[in-house]
């Protein structure tokens, strides 16, 4: 039994020197697989990028999964995520084509996201970017208990700059199962935190069950040939 995290791939770096330097970080391929255990807050990648002073921070991460064949998962489930700050320069996180894929397998009041992008920035002029694409959730004959089930997580914060977020083409799938006290569906989902403006989204809802879950997001898609309790 895992009883706090366990990561394919974990990258961290963080800058607080006065004369900054950038970071570029990649994760891509790593996987996490569990064919019968306990496991917690479990990551295909984690990439966290801090600079508190000067510099950009740039994340890309690309097919990284967590998959499993029975056992339990609790507490975060992340294919790849990534959370990136600049006190005084650019923040850019870019995740796509990660994957959680789950069979038999009982949740225990689980956060499920395929890809979470984090980017924030604080100084004037400067741009947060977060883009969470191509991200695949799938569930197979899961039990248990789910909170959020979502595909691609987009979320940005700019204090003084700009921002721009996308979270296209990412799916959730359930097929048989029972899940209980599932909070909310998104196969994509995009969010801003700022002082000045807010970020125009684009919606697109379908209503595939009795309980419909909302759906975020441009060309992503929610299929759940189960109702959710």
């Amino acid at each position: 039994m895992v009883t706090d995290s366990v990561a394919g791939a974990e990258i961290e770096q963080q800058n607080n020197s006065a004369d900054g330097a950038s970071f570029t970080a990649a994760a891509a391929k790593n996987t996490v697989a569990n064919t019968g255990g306990t496991v917690k807050n479990a990551m295909g990648a984690a990439v966290t990028l801090h600079a508190d002073h000067a510099g950009d921070v740039q994340a890309t991460l690309t097919e990284n999964a967590v998959t499993g064949t029975g056992g339990t998962f609790a507490g975060d489930v992340r294919g790849g995520v990534a959370d990136v700050f600049a006190k005084t320069g650019t923040a850019t996180a870019t995740l796509t084509k990660n994957t959680v894929d789950l069979t038999n397998a009982a949740l225990d009041d689980a956060h499920i996201r395929a890809g979470h992008a984090v980017a924030r920035t604080r100084a004037a002029g400067k741009t947060a970017s977060a883009a969470s694409n191509e991200n695949v959730l799938q569930l197979k004959n899961a039990s248990g208990t789910a909170k959020d089930l979502i595909g691609g997580n987009a979320y940005i914060e700019a204090d003084l700059g700009g921002a721009t977020a996308a979270a296209d083409k990412n799916s959730v799938t359930l097929e048989g199962g029972t899940l209980t006290a599932a909070n909310k569906v998104y196969g994509g989902k995009k969010q801003r935190r700022s002082a000045r403006t807010p970020l125009s989204q684009r919606r697109r809802r379908r209503t595939p069950s009795p309980s419909p879950p909302l759906l975020r997001g441009r060309r992503s898609t929610v299929r759940i040939p189960m109702p959710l309790p």
